[in-house]
């Protein structure tokens, strides 16, 4: 995980000051913008706090929503530990009851991924009987406490129903409860007491009398109370607690068991809460009108902040947030250049003074605040209609009920083919009958099957759209890198140097009809004369068969030539360094004693095959015996494969090598893709090429980059010839080491287990199914559904045909949501990745996207600012590419050496560009702009209320407390530019950081209130 920057050393000092003061609430939210590094600062937390002096673990509760993001985040939690600690310090119990079941860990940190239902089920909430692991326990708990009142239970209570081996696992429980400490046994029966109202002997077993699940659930809860208050926790984590914000409503403070969780043992652990929206940052007043009245949502927060202060608290801030709004209105009222909009600026700055200062204790809050509206980078894209586009929609509107054709014009703007796209999830479509019109521009199985498309769609969006995703760009089997280690060339030179595209859209239909039909229109243009639809994908020219030796060793990450050679070794040059990477191969052949013969003669025009030299050659380094078992157990039930194997790892003896030969190796160095898998991951993970960390790099080379790249677009776009020297020619025209390099150097920055992971993160990106979209027939007792492949472009979400394909009627799984993303952030396919509002909060896709499209224009600047804010995060494309363009002096006059290029870049760029806060440059960098495109169509004002949205994203946290807060932003907005630029520096900043810094610059005398590295910064 990379070192804390500035602003979250800022945060962590702030928290650990909050959470160590036994006087006060010791609560504590970190809400940093999405983006920002908070699990970082959390880790930095627990790193302080349990740093002190004690005798057992510092015990850690992670709550969060879904294991999955448990998962993810809990080994990154602990990961100041040393590795073995940390294996220890990540505790196998994922629920408050099998706590007690397993030994503590023997490490400086305890931590306990939890999930709410789990481990906090509330009494109104549907309780059942859980794991046999916990109703065992429980069953000999409950014999130790009370010895004959399970006989009272109706039979099979809780054994429910496990049928095999109940008596012994009951039994091995009994030993571990005799272990038990008296304090254990009566802080069980106490919370018996407490759950079940009254007497346990007596109020226990008729409650046993009603439902089994429920009785058990009560049960539960009673134990996961006792270990709360028996073996509370000294930090407790709220993970993007807003997900399940009624773990901290009132109703449920009333709870024994949610009020032990905030005040364990009378003696309250602290609390650190987590996430980029704690509270509704903005509401609509379509939402206020429905009940989302942000300003409540807020100071509820403050009050449980506050703890036993809250109610005074909030209080305090309602009072204070009233007058400034009050002054805010008078400003934006009065004329910008008077002395009464100077005295109204002046009262409003001190009252955010006093409200920075008010909630200083409870919160910190950095932001990135955009400090222009960026109209350079907006493209419009003009969208015009035409008689087809008419067409379509009178014959949406002709097939819905009357009383639902106000549908037809939404649905017809945003979705392309909307008859046939929209499905049975639209109740309009549903209880629509498709008229039948034969002039209509529509989609059918027999022009899908011979890519006799239409010439354009009847969708003015989408035909605009192809302005900006041409065919052979999305073809292309991987992006451009930021820097290039020699000029790219081939079909990456023809594209040009576009990223990927994110696109953002209003209905879920839209994201499916636009990813299948631009995934179609890819395959038409390339493949039309290919064999067809169906066909043209079975085809494959990378299988292991007969003769094809040369395929298999094109994926050899052979250990010989990713030591022997590195051609950045010669810096960044105007071509691939071949003379370089010559000298460099006679050098290592040299010290193998294998003469290179270079003269005329027969000797000299000898030509064995790559296999058979590099099979010999890594006999004399060594490398052979754990070669020839990594590729043993990746073709472990290929039988073609197996007996290719036995042909190339027959004895095979070299002494010298031919200038042909010679030849062969320095391209397979350059442009093998096996090759250059290795070395650009060894580049980042020295332990690549030993024994299992090999075996995963042979797997990821045969059965992840292969099986990827075996796919007939790629060979369309691609020069024409043998397979072998087709593939290395675009390996290096696409400059595919440079962009591997890129990858991993920007994957480390997050992966958990950092360069460990990296084989198994690329091969998961690299092996996402290629998931479809089914068009249904314009008429239903016609064609049938038409499935469209979807590949370069791909939906994010469920759609009608991944819940049918998770249903088991095609056979073929779909990719999950985590998987797409996964593959989204590879320079990989999909090159597009179109969405809904699922894909705009706590997601990031900003490694090799700095694009975004919107579609459908979102509601509020608050939305427009977590669309943005996708591509908007640390180390994005955007920062990388700026940050070449600036650094291409260094990076082209620096001599040349080993490693990464981008850990050079790294050092380089914190050397020039690094802020006082640590925002820049890998957060914010000046001219490290996304690229934006908006619609223009005929009559509509979408450019106009962009622009709009734009203005009120540099004020809308100006309405952070305040009520009506849409009026309020279109009132403030319509004052013009000199407005806005009275308002803008008024919007509280809530970050540690700022408030630190300007301690260090009004009292530098006052003691340390930075850590020195932080001061130097400042």
């Amino acid at each position: 995980m990379p070192e804390p920057k500035p602003f979250q050393n800022a945060a962590v000092e702030a928290a650990c000051v909050a959470l160590g003061n036994q006087k006060a609430s010791r609560r504590f939210l970190i809400a940093d913008e999405v983006g920002l590094g908070k699990t970082v600062v959390a880790q930095r937390i627990i790193e302080k706090l349990a740093g002190q002096e004690r005798r057992r673990p510092f015990v850690v509760y992670y709550i969060t929503n879904g294991q999955r993001v448990a998962h993810q985040n809990r080994g990154r939690l602990v990961d100041f530990l040393s590795e073995e600690e940390q294996k220890e310090a990540v505790a196998r119990a994922d629920r408050l009851n099998l706590i007690p079941l397993l030994p503590r860990p023997k490490s400086p940190v305890a931590l306990y991924a939890l999930t709410p239902g789990t481990s906090f089920p509330g009494k109104t909430t549907r309780l059942h009987a859980g794991r046999k692991e916990e109703r065992a326990f429980l069953s000999a708990l409950l014999t130790r406490t009370y010895p004959h009142l399970m006989r009272k239970f109706p039979e099979k209570t809780m054994q429910c129903n496990v049928t095999s081996d109940w008596e012994g696992l009951v039994r091995r429980n009994r030993d571990l409860v005799s272990r038990l400490p008296r304090k254990f046994i009566y802080a069980f029966k106490a919370a018996l007491t407490k759950e079940f109202n009254g007497d346990s002997k007596t109020r226990v077993p008729e409650a046993a009398k009603g439902p089994r699940g429920r009785f058990v659930g009560r049960l539960r809860r009673a134990l996961a109370y006792t270990v709360l208050t028996a073996q509370p926790p000294d930090l407790v984590i709220l993970d993007e607690f807003q997900r399940y914000r009624d773990l901290l409503a009132k109703v449920n403070r009333s709870d024994p068991l949610i009020g032990a969780l905030f005040d364990a043992g009378g003696s309250p652990p602290g609390l650190l809460l987590l996430s980029a929206t704690p509270y509704k940052l903005f509401a609509t007043r379509l939402e206020e009108n429905r009940g989302a009245e942000a300003n409540r949502e807020f100071f509820d927060l403050l009050e449980f902040l506050g703890g036993a202060a809250g109610a005074a608290l909030q209080a305090e801030a309602k009072e204070a947030f009233a007058k400034f709004g009050n002054a805010i209105l008078s400003i934006a009222r009065t004329a910008p250049d008077s002395p009464e909009s100077d005295r109204f600026v002046r009262e409003a700055h001190a009252l955010r003074c006093q409200l920075q200062s008010m909630l200083a204790p409870y919160m910190s809050r950095m932001e990135r605040i955009s400090s222009s509206d960026d109209t350079a980078h907006t493209t419009p894209l003009q969208a015009d209609i035409d008689g087809a586009d008419i067409r379509a929609f009178r014959h949406l509107v002709a097939s819905f009920k009357p009383e639902q054709a106000w549908a037809a014009l939404p649905y017809w703007l945003s979705v392309p083919l909307p008859a046939q796209a929209l499905g049975t999830r639209y109740q309009a479509w549903l209880e629509g009958t498709m008229q039948r019109d034969r002039w209509l521009t529509k989609l059918s199985v027999e022009g899908r099957r011979n890519y006799s498309l239409p010439r354009s769609w009847p969708s003015p969006k989408l035909r605009a759209f192809k302005e900006v995703t041409q065919a052979e760009a999305l073809a292309l089997p991987w992006v451009q890198p930021s820097v290039p280690w020699w000029p790219v060339g081939g079909a990456w030179a023809r594209a040009g140097h576009e990223s990927k595209l994110l696109v953002f859209s209003r209905f879920k239909a839209t994201p499916q009809s636009v990813a299948a039909l631009t995934s179609l229109r890819v395959e038409a243009s390339l493949l039309a004369r290919s064999g067809g639809y169906d066909r043209v994908w079975k085809r494959r020219r990378l299988q292991a068969g007969p003769s094809r030796l040369p395929t298999v060793v094109l994926f050899h990450p052979s250990p010989f030539l990713i030591r022997a050679t590195d051609p950045l070794i010669a810096g960044i040059k105007s071509g691939p360094p071949r003379d370089a990477v010559r000298k460099q191969l006679m050098q290592a052949l040299k010290a193998l004693k294998v003469e290179v013969v270079r003269g005329p003669g027969k000797k000299s025009e000898r030509r064995k095959p790559l296999w058979m030299l590099l099979a010999a050659l890594e006999r004399k380094t060594g490398d052979f015996a754990g070669a020839k078992k990594a590729w043993e157990a990746a073709a472990r039930g290929d039988q073609r494969l197996e007996r290719l194997l036995s042909e190339w790892h027959a004895m095979h003896g070299v002494d010298w090598i031919s200038r042909r030969e010679l030849e062969d190796l320095v391209m397979a160095a350059l442009g093998s893709p096996g090759v250059i898998l290795g070395r650009a991951l060894w580049r980042h993970h020295k332990e690549a090429l030993t024994d299992e960390a090999f075996q995963e790099l042979v797997r990821l080379s045969w059965q992840g980059l292969r099986l990827y790249l075996d796919r007939p677009v790629f060979w369309a776009v691609m020069s024409k010839g043998k397979p072998v020297k087709v593939l290395q020619r675009g390996c290096i025209e696409g400059n595919l080491e440079a962009v591997l390099d890129e990858h991993f150097w920007m994957r480390r920055q997050s992966l958990p287990t950092r360069e460990r992971g990296l084989a198994q993160d690329l091969h998961e990106a690299l092996n996402v199914s290629v998931g479809s979209f089914s068009f249904h027939s314009v008429h239903p007792s016609g064609e049938p559904r038409i499935r469209v492949r979807c590949h370069a472009a791909v939906p994010f979400g469920s759609t009608e045909d991944d819940e049918r394909i998770a249903s088991g009627t095609t056979g073929e799984a779909p990719p999950r949501s985590d998987e797409i993303r996964n593959a989204f952030n590879s320079p990989f396919w999909p090159h597009i990745l179109a969405t809904t509002s699922v894909g705009q909060e706590g997601l990031d896709f900003h490694t090799w996207c700095s694009r975004i499209l919107h579609w459908d224009l979102c509601s509020s600047p608050l939305e427009l600012e977590q669309r943005e804010g996708r591509i908007q995060r640390y180390a994005g494309l955007a920062v990388r590419r700026r940050l070449a363009k600036l650094l291409q002096g260094e990076l082209a006059n620096e001599a040349a050496g080993t490693g990464s290029l981008w850990s050079r870049i790294e050092g380089a760029a914190n050397a020039r560009f690094r802020d006082a806060s640590g925002l820049s440059p890998w957060w914010v960098l000046e001219g490290a702009d996304v690229e934006r495109f908006v619609f223009s169509l005929p009559q509509s004002r979408d450019l106009e209320k962009f622009k709009l949205l734009k203005e009120q994203r540099l004020i809308y946290r100006l309405a952070l407390g305040q009520p009506n807060q849409e009026d309020l932003l279109q009132f403030l907005a319509s004052g013009g530019p000199k407005v806005t630029a009275l308002l803008k520096p008024l919007a509280l900043d809530l970050s540690a950081f700022a408030r630190i810094t300007e301690q260090a610059v009004d009292r530098p005398s006052q003691g340390k209130v930075m850590e020195p590295e932080l001061m130097r910064a400042s």
